[in-house]
């Protein structure tokens, strides 16, 4: 079970189990408790407000919503989309905020994001494997590694029957397949900036 999962399970038992006088965890709690960021408790309070079980309200924190065994959503459920985003597993806050970025605009969108670390002995065929096991799956997001792209993964990306975003590329590839997007920062409009602003 993944965390966010096990932080939303967690939130259920205790609404349940408590009387009106008992308050619910705060978000610093549950990072704490759960060991987890603040982007995993923000996703398990998210799908939380939209099954209609919690409320957040700024100074208020988490207040269940009553009658929360029989609550339904105030959605009706559709058939969402699912999105594979592959980050690489490297100590880095920019990574980290641009993930963060990519994962909340995507699930509010209404993707089901599957997020996946990306290592340095990951293969070819560990990244097939991820796609395989989702077959609603309708984009790939690989966020930048460190040097290009090996072939056979390129060769993979080339055959998938989706978009393929390879997301703040350093390197440029000279023969893209139609359904592989590289987004890439402009050094040369960077640079324009920076001394427009100077100057």
């Amino acid at each position: 079970m993944l965390k966010y999962e096990m932080i939303k399970n967690y939130l259920r038992d205790e609404i349940i189990r408590s009387e009106t006088a008992r308050r619910l965890p705060t978000v610093r709690e549950l990072m704490s408790s759960f060991n987890v960021s603040m982007a995993t408790v923000n996703r398990a309070l998210l799908e939380l407000e939209r099954e209609n079980v919690i409320i957040r309200k700024h100074g208020s924190g988490i207040i269940p919503v009553r009658n929360t065994a029989a609550a339904k959503p105030v959605l009706k459920k559709k058939k969402r989309k699912t999105v594979i985003f592959a980050v690489s597993d490297y100590p880095c806050e920019l990574i980290w905020k641009l993930a963060y970025t990519v994962d909340q605009i995507l699930r509010l969108n209404d993707f089901n994001v599957v997020p996946c670390k990306i290592y340095r002995e990951t293969t070819c065929e560990d990244l097939e494997e991820v796609i395989k096991q989702y077959p609603d799956c309708c984009g790939v997001i690989l966020q930048s590694t460190p040097g290009f792209l090996p072939d056979d993964i390129m060769n993979m990306l080339k055959g998938l029957a989706f978009p393929v975003i390879l997301l703040d590329g350093l390197y440029y590839y000279d023969d893209l397949a139609p359904n592989i997007y590289l987004l890439s920062p402009d050094p040369v409009s960077a640079v324009a900036h920076i001394k427009n602003t100077l100057l």
